[in-house]
């Protein structure tokens, strides 16, 4: 049974932008066309920390609904209207919920706009990626398929991942270079795919590749913009896990 819990979105969201505070130089210095990607990430995530502490006895959705309206307003940067939307995701896709540890993830990919989170609501219980993610936060989701002897477990993570969002299929042969599984292009599953295996060879751990799979299907896309998302992703992966896996 999925674990729920209480989660203070106004105090998930706040850590996120003292994060995104600490690195606001180093992002607006990554930012080099315009200087300002730190300071309009943390404008946003600031707006959307505020939003929520307005609403401290609301649900999750009608939390989330309101700080969307609320960074559509008031952060006119292509960033502020790119989370505007996350957010809006997000709260339909929580719809009647609470957060648990089943459903966390699904909660951070449609935040960020990822081939997972992009899918409809209707199709998030079969969503293969966040599952995949949420049975590393205790939600037990996932069923990756038993290693044979001697296979590397990264390897098989990366099988799984992408046998799911294939439909079942061999990542090794899909169906047609152009076509989409679920709603999502094939383009952004081996994009995911990629980013995963390139990870894996730089030497970081599972979790950190996963989450670059995840940014890198995602709206954030590349350079900068992935940079910020793989911070916001990830601080708010840190702080669902230490909520939902407290015993």
């Amino acid at each position: 049974m999925a674990k729920e819990t209480k989660v203070n979105l106004a105090s998930l969201f706040g850590n996120v932008a003292q994060e995104l505070a600490k690195n606001q130089s180093q992002l607006n210095k990554a930012d080099t066309e315009n200087n300002d990607h730190g300071d309009n990430m943390v404008a946003v995530f600031n707006t959307i920390t505020q939003a929520l502490q307005e609403k401290p006895k609301g649900t999750p959705t009608s939390q989330l609904e309101y700080a969307s309206e609320q960074v559509r307003q008031n952060c006119q940067s292509g960033s502020g209207q790119v989370y505007a939307d996350g957010l809006a995701r997000a709260a339909e896709m929580l719809q009647g919920q609470s957060i648990t540890s089943e459903n966390a993830m699904q909660l951070i990919t449609a935040l960020m706009g990822s081939a997972a989170g992009a899918q409809s609501t209707s199709q998030a219980s079969g969503d293969p990626m966040a599952s995949l993610l949420g049975s590393l936060l205790g939600g037990g989701t996932a069923q990756p398929a038993q290693p044979a002897a001697g296979a590397n477990t990264q390897a098989d993570a990366l099988s799984s991942l992408l046998g799911g969002l294939l439909g079942g299929q061999s990542a090794a042969q899909p169906s047609g270079s152009t076509g989409t599984a679920g709603g999502i292009g094939l383009e952004q599953i081996l994009a995911a795919g990629l980013e995963f295996m390139q990870s894996q060879q730089q030497g970081q751990d599972t979790m950190s590749s996963l989450l670059d799979a995840v940014i890198a299907g995602s709206q954030a896309g590349s350079g900068y913009r992935a940079q910020s998302g793989k911070l916001v992703a990830g601080t708010l992966m840190q702080g669902l896990s230490a909520l939902l896996t407290k015993k």
